[in-house]
């Protein structure tokens, strides 16, 4: 608003610009995975890996809402309120988890990175991921990354390669879930495996109330580097 009333001062189309509070922003630390959080998310992932998770919305006794989730291939248990919705648990979510943690990406990046955006580096024996992916919030400058994504990378790629899930041109295609065109859809379908790892891993929230979404993996990269 300021900006648009400092342009206005400068068309002279206001007599001048009126005064601005000062507003002082609490910054809210984000979340992050020790280790031992991250061997434990990795492993439910794997867990989870092909199954069919049922998400359902309830309210108590004393009205309040919540959310059960349900393994269809496990034991059975009382379904409770309406069915939200399914949730198809893959493959690509643990890989995805190992690759943000080790790669600095956002969840943004997910949308838009192809293989094209991606060269396996072996430089003097180490070997990294070069990503020049196209621009967001921004940046726009190559990540170089740990030596731990180029394994994760390339099992990825077989895994998609061996399940015919590639085009005629694969550099055009997307590196995690590539059989969604619309790439909103697959960032959601993302989120929503994320969502069924932290109510069932129990990490959703850090032991000092920092929120975990998608995220908090770039921010884990960083952490522990």
């Amino acid at each position: 608003v300021r900006r648009v009333l400092v342009y206005a001062a400068r068309r002279r189309l206001i007599v001048a610009v009126p005064e601005f509070p000062t507003v002082s922003i609490k910054h809210k630390a984000r979340g992050w995975f020790t280790v031992a959080e991250y061997y434990k998310l990795i492993n439910a992932a794997s867990h989870f890996a092909g199954k069919t998770i049922e998400v359902r919305k309830y309210f108590d006794d004393e009205g309040e809402k919540h959310t059960q989730y349900i393994n269809t291939t496990a034991p059975k248990e009382e379904k409770k309120g309406k069915l939200m919705r399914k949730v198809e648990m893959s493959m690509d979510m643990r890989r995805l988890i190992v690759f943000m943690a080790n790669t600095y990406i956002r969840p943004t990046d997910i949308k838009t990175m192809k293989h094209k955006h991606v060269d396996v580096v072996n430089k003097n024996g180490y070997e990294y991921l070069r990503l020049t992916i196209p621009p967001s919030k921004g940046h726009s400058d190559p990540i170089v990354s740990m030596p731990t994504a180029v394994n994760t990378y390339i099992e990825l790629l077989w895994h998609h390669i061996g399940r015919d899930m590639l085009s005629d041109k694969p550099e055009e295609d997307y590196v995690f879930m590539p059989q969604y065109a619309n790439r909103d859809y697959a960032l959601k379908q993302l989120q929503r495996q994320w969502e069924v790892l932290m109510h069932e891993t129990g990490l959703a929230t850090s032991p000092s109330g920092e929120e975990r979404t998608l995220y908090s993996l770039r921010h884990t990269c960083i952490m522990w580097r």
